[in-house]
C-alpha cells in the first residue's frame, strides 16, 4: 500500500494516526517552521530534546540538545524552514527495542519477537541481539502487543519493523519513530 508507506515515512503523520490507538509515545513538538518556534518548542517539550527530521530514518540528521546554548548551535547547522524537523523529548537512559511484524491485506498482524538494538554509533545500530536481555517476560509480551497495535493503527500490510524505547528509569516502553 503506497499510502501507508507515505504515512509511516512522515513521522508527524504516523504519530498522529497512532494517537487514537493510545500508543505510548515520548512528548514531541509539531514540525518546526522557524527558529523562534524551535526555541518555544524546546521549552514545551523539555530538555533534553532530540531534533529529528520528519521524513528521516536510520538515525540520520538527528541532534541531541541539552540546553539553550546547544540549541542555538544546532539551529546554526540546520535550516528548519527548508527542511521539516521536530523535537522529541530525549530519553537519556533507554534501550532501543525493535519488533518485527508481519501484516496481511485483511488486517491480520503478528509479531516475530523483539531484538535489542541499543549498541549504536552515531545513531546507527552496530549489533542486534534477540531476545532482548532487558525485557522481562511481561514486558516482552507487552511490546509485542504494542507493535501489533502500531501496525494496525496505520493499516500496515507487509513485513516491517516497529521501534520502541525502553525508558530504564521508569521501565516505560514508548513508541520511537527513528
Amino acid at each position: 500500500m503506497p499510502e501507508t508507506i507515505r504515512l509511516v515515512g512522515d513521522k508527524d503523520a504516523a504519530r498522529a494516526s497512532m494517537v487514537p490507538s493510545g500508543i505510548p509515545m515520548a512528548k514531541c513538538s509539531e514540525p518546526l517552521t522557524d527558529n523562534s518556534m524551535a526555541i518555544r518548542a524546546t521549552k514545551e517539550v523539555g530538555y533534553p530534546v532530540i531534533l529529528k527530521p520528519v521524513s528521516g530514518g536510520g538515525g540520520k540528521g538527528m541532534f541531541i540538545v541539552r540546553n539553550e546554548k546547544e540549541l542555538l548551535h544546532v539551529l546554526g547547522l540546520v535550516d528548519v524552514k527548508q527542511n521539516r524537523f521536530y523535537f522529541e523529548h530525549y530519553i537519556e537512559h533507554s534501550r532501543h527495542i525493535e519488533v518485527q511484524v508481519v501484516a496481511d491485506n485483511f488486517g491480520s498482524v503478528i509479531h516475530l519477537g523483539e531484538r535489542e538494538c541499543s549498541i549504536q554509533r552515531r545513531n546507527q545500530k552496530l549489533l542486534e541481539e534477540s531476545p532482548s536481555i532487558a525485557l522481562t517476560p511481561e514486558m516482552r509480551e507487552y511490546v509485542g502487543k504494542l507493535a501489533v497495535k502500531v501496525a494496525k493503527s496505520v493499516h500496515y500490510s507487509n513485513i516491517g519493523t516497529v521501534g520502541f524505547l525502553l525508558e530504564l528509569d521508569d521501565e516505560r516502553i514508548l513508541f520511537y519513530g527513528n
